[in-house]
């Protein structure tokens, strides 16, 4: 368990642990990969699942360790793009990446490491620097949160990390993908001089090329939320190259929320507070944030205000019958100019056509999609 946790230590009965584990994505599908093959997946993530569920059932037991301790397991299976079995770069190098985050307890919150070429567990590395980050010096780390290189290297040998020269992390598969991928690269950019296309070549679709991230997340007893990842990045990349693992915001994250109500409970916490301004009137990233674009939109079309409350709000419990009364064709054609005046069509700014007004419905689930699709290795949740 962690030396230097500094939330409280007794568990919240209402919350259940739970661990979610994930081994990388690719072009994973029944043709690119072999019922043996895929058989090997799974039994070995159900396996590394099970290992680090025992140990998140032990009591007092941390997210930051079960996470840690998951993801060796994926760097030291040869079956994953992480630590032993990770991908090539151009010139036939590993370059690793890592990071990992905690909800709450650290000062740090996230460290992560790039350039990584001889500690044998990445994940281990980046979970001694956050620790460690609560001394003064961060037994000389200082006070940083992203590390590559040599220097980083040497903290962790100083620190009794496993180190292992750069042949431990090659495997015969990886290599012969390396050097197939870059004789189909090769072959591809003669065939594209005559017809350039950005399709996949046959190789690419028979085969499957890892590309993602391995990677934990998990809920302990007391509440905290530990995100870890680790790759070796993309098949063939340039050396250098920086993918988004250890990139904080957009490779990993972890975070907690809480309510006005159990903000006395869990004071002792680092936690953001979720709530609106009470002295003044929502801004309009905030009724973005919650939804509220029905809103949103009304402050910049006033006439859209009163058409859709007139259109969302309940009919009269008790209506009271109409009178029923002729209208003269005078009085009818005043009524239809009131009504026009008091809820005018819009108007497209570059065209002459109207645009009736029609009630704005939000999506469905919430979710944006950014274009870009990836199937992925099963991933297993308890």
């Amino acid at each position: 368990m962690s030396q230097n946790r500094k939330v409280s230590a007794i568990p919240n009965p209402r919350i259940i642990p739970r661990i979610i584990i994930h081994g990388g994505a690719g072009n994973l599908t029944r043709k690119t990969i072999p019922r043996d093959r895929y058989d090997a997946y799974q039994a070995s993530l159900t396996k590394i699942l099970a290992q680090s569920a025992d140990l998140l059932a032990i009591p007092g037991m941390t997210a930051l360790d079960v996470a840690a301790h998951a993801v060796s397991l994926l760097e030291n299976d040869p079956l994953y793009n992480s630590g032993k079995g990770a991908v090539f770069t151009r010139e036939g190098k590993n370059e690793l990446e890592c990071s990992i985050m905690v909800s709450n307890g650290y000062k740090k919150r996230g460290v992560s490491c790039m350039m990584l070429k001889h500690v044998k567990n990445p994940i281990k590395l980046a979970r001694e620097l956050l620790i460690r980050g609560e001394k003064q010096d961060g037994d000389g780390a200082k006070d940083h949160c992203q590390y590559s290189g040599e220097f980083v290297e040497k903290l962790a040998a100083e620190w009794g990390l496993e180190i292992v020269g750069e042949d431990y992390f090659f495997t015969q598969q990886r290599w012969d993908e390396h050097k197939r991928g870059l004789a189909e690269e090769k072959k591809r950019q003669v065939e594209e001089l005559s017809v350039p296309t950005d399709e996949m070549s046959e190789w690419e679709k028979e085969n499957y090329i890892p590309l993602g991230t391995c990677g934990a997340v998990v809920l302990d007893s007391f509440g905290t939320v530990c995100t870890a990842t680790s790759t070796g990045g993309l098949t063939n990349k340039v050396p250098g190259r920086i993918g988004d693992t250890p990139t904080t915001g957009a490779g990993f994250w972890a975070e907690e929320w809480s309510s006005l109500e159990t903000e006395s409970t869990i004071s002792d916490k680092t936690q953001m507070l979720y709530q609106s301004p009470s002295s003044s009137a929502p801004s309009p990233i905030d009724k973005l944030s919650r939804g509220d674009i029905g809103s949103l939109v009304s402050d910049c079309l006033p006439s859209f205000t009163t058409t859709s409350s007139s259109l969302s709000s309940p009919p009269p419990t008790n209506p009271t019958p109409r009178e029923t009364h002729t209208d003269s064709p005078r009085s009818s054609s005043i009524r239809l100019r009131q009504r026009r005046h008091l809820h005018p069509p819009l108007r497209c700014p570059h065209r002459s056509r109207q645009i009736p007004l029609h009630p704005f419905q939000p999506p469905i689930n919430g979710n944006i999609m950014d274009g870009r699709t990836r199937r992925s290795t099963p991933t297993i949740r308890r």
